[in-house]
């Protein structure tokens, strides 16, 4: 299982790294204007096929690249105006039932708390699944907590839901 981390290259000769470093478009200022998700010839994805390997794996490598730099606007990048976050972790620190957020405003928010809370927040990218329009990573926190999170993914290739699950 690979070991992935701000400070890490990824070093594996069955996935080509080409296209995922074309994924986020980079401002004169250094932000993240899009986190487009491409396939593997180069090409922005569509959504109409399945995510492949490559694809799967490019994106979950950028993004928790991005989470491990707590680049706030990169973490952003990869998601939809309209995205809708379930989890747990959400109910608890927003005191809700649902542990839904929804819309990027909001997702910002959270995620900006959760920075803010948790300073030594590092994940370590266990393994990725693919499938039709969806992801799913499933990676390691700084405290030991196993994660798994599916993703839906927008035509756009952007994120557009998220169903985050945890185990101790």
């Amino acid at each position: 299982m690979p070991e992935v981390s701000s400070e890490d290259s990824y070093n594996d000769p069955q996935i080509d790294l080409a296209p995922a470093f074309a994924s986020c478009a980079v401002s004169t200022a250094g932000s993240a204007e899009s986190a487009v998700f491409w396939n593997s010839i180069g090409e922005p994805a569509t959504g109409e096929t399945a995510v492949t390997k490559d694809e799967a794996w490019n994106l979950a490598i950028h993004w928790v690249a991005a989470w491990n730099a707590h680049d706030l606007d990169l973490i952003m990048a990869h998601y939809e105006d309209a995205i809708e976050l379930t989890s747990p972790v959400a109910a608890q620190l927003l005191g809700t039932s649902d542990g839904k957020v929804v819309g990027k405003a909001n997702l910002r928010a959270y995620f900006q708390r959760g920075l803010e809370a948790y300073p030594d927040l590092h994940f370590r990218l266990e393994d990725v699944l693919w499938g039709v329009n969806s992801v799913v990573f499933y990676y390691t926190n700084q405290k030991g907590t196993r994660t798994g999170e599916f993703m839906e993914l927008s035509a756009s290739g952007k994120v557009a839901r998220v169903v985050a699950n945890y185990s101790t």
